[in-house]
C-alpha cells in the first residue's frame, strides 16, 4: 500500500547517512516501477521530507504531499517544437490580440510560478 510504501521510504531516510534528498527522489522516479496510487512529498530538507511522509505512512493531510490515483491516459499534450517564432514578436501580439490565448498564458504562468 502507499502508506507502507512511505513508512519503509520515511526509515530509509532516517537511516540514510550520506545519501541526498536529490539521490532518492532520483532513484524513485527514474527506476521504480509506476503504479495506479500514487504520491509525491516536496521538501527543502530531510526533516520535511521526513515529515510528509509520515504524514503520508497515517494517511493525513500535510503541506507539501500530494497523492492520487491514475486514471486512463488523457488527451492533453504539451508540444514544443523547437522551430522558433514565426515572426519577432509574435507572441507578444498574441496576447494582445487574442483573449484565449492570453488567458491560457495567465493560467499557465500561474501554474509554473512556484517553480520559475
Amino acid at each position: 500500500s502507499l502508506a507502507g510504501q512511505a513508512e519503509r521510504l520515511a526509515g530509509f531516510v532516517e537511516g540514510a547517512e550520506g545519501v541526498s534528498l536529490a539521490e532518492v527522489a532520483g532513484a524513485l522516479a527514474s527506476g521504480r516501477s509506476v503504479f495506479g496510487e500514487r504520491a509525491v512529498v516536496t521538501a527543502d530538507s530531510a526533516e520535511e521530507a521526513l515529515s510528509g511522509l509520515r504524514a503520508l505512512a497515517r494517511g493525513e493531510d500535510a503541506a507539501g504531499v500530494v497523492s492520487g490515483s491514475a486514471g486512463a491516459p488523457g488527451s492533453v499534450v504539451w508540444v514544443f517544437p523547437g522551430q522558433g517564432s514565426q515572426w519577432a514578436g509574435m507572441g507578444r501580439e498574441l496576447l494582445d490580440s487574442s483573449p484565449v490565448f492570453a488567458a491560457r498564458i495567465a493560467e499557465c504562468a500561474a501554474a509554473l510560478e512556484p517553480w520559475v
